[in-house]
This record gives structure tokens, sequence and C-alpha cells, in this order.
């Protein structure tokens, strides 16, 4: 079949596909909206707008809504792909304070981000330090987590001091 054109998109955040590959989902960054593409119908649909700054973008499918993470407020969100309706699921991705960021969440719902360290919380808006999950003795101090997939294997940057002891330690 044809694939409709999305005219008026601007800076695709991310996408995601459904199982049966028949729709594909859009999240814009500028524009902060999610798009509903959908070849075989020829038909191309906004389900939610006004979305502010967005950063990544995950289905639910068998809840029927799309996860997206909203790096403004370091919050994730539901939106429900039949109404639209938009619901801020939790913003405690920087232990309380301001400056958090949420990047990417996978089908699950665990978003992971940065705030002062790198992050991962639940839909429940629990937030995990991800240096606590590593051997704190092993000189890495994780920074930023990027991505995270739906086998929560987390992607990101850290440094590394194997004694310790900070820069130039003798």
């Amino acid at each position: 079949g044809e694939i409709p054109v999305a005219t008026g998109l601007s800076q695709p955040a991310d996408l995601a596909v459904t199982a049966d590959g028949r729709t594909l989902y859009v999240i814009e960054r500028g524009a902060g909206r999610l798009v509903r593409i959908a070849p075989a119908e020829t038909r191309v649909e906004t389900i939610a707008s006004d979305l502010g700054e967005v950063g990544g973008l995950a289905l639910d499918e068998a809840g029927g809504r799309a996860i997206i993470s909203l790096p403004g407020p370091g919050a994730i969100a539901a939106i429900d792909l039949a109404s639209g309706a938009v619901t801020e699921l939790g913003n405690d991705i920087n232990n309380g304070t301001t400056g958090g960021v949420a990047w990417a969440v996978n089908t699950a719902g665990f978003a992971v981000g940065y705030g002062t360290r790198a992050m991962l919380w639940d839909l429940d808006a629990v937030a995990i330090d991800l240096n606590a999950l590593i051997d704190p003795t092993s000189g890495w101090t994780l920074t930023r987590a990027n991505g995270i997939s739906d086998t929560n294997w987390v992607t990101g940057i850290g440094s590394f001091d194997p004694d310790g002891a900070g820069p130039l330690a003798a």
C-alpha cells in the first residue's frame, strides 16, 4: 500500500511501531505532539498536542497507551491512544530536586535519565540512582542514562577512576 505523507512533522524525537507493524507513532520534540500514522488507512492523526519538550516514546499496546518522557520537568507521562488524555506518572528523577532529565522509556514503562547522576524510575515515580546497582568499589560513576531496552539494558555515560582517589592520584 501507499504510505501517507505526514506533512507538518518537525523534529521527530522518537518513534514506535505496533507489534503487527501496521501503525507508526511519532513524537515530535519541537511541536510536542504525538502523531499516529496508519499507512493501510492512509491516515495521519494527531493523538495529543501541547506536550512541551519530549524525549522518548514507548508503546504499551496491552494498556492502550504511549509512554513518553518529558525532560523539562523530569517526568514521564502516559497518553491514552484512544482519547489522547495525558496523565503524568512521576517526576522524581532527580530525587526531588530540579533539573532532572528523563530521556528514554521502554515498553514496560521504566524510564531512564539523569539528574546529579544516572537515574532509572518506574511508573510509580520511584527514582533509583543507577550507581546503587553497581559495585561501589568498581571505580565507576554513572553520570547519564540515555537509553533503555525492552529487556532493561541501560546505555549511558560514566567516568572511571580505578583507584577511587580522584584525578592524577599517585
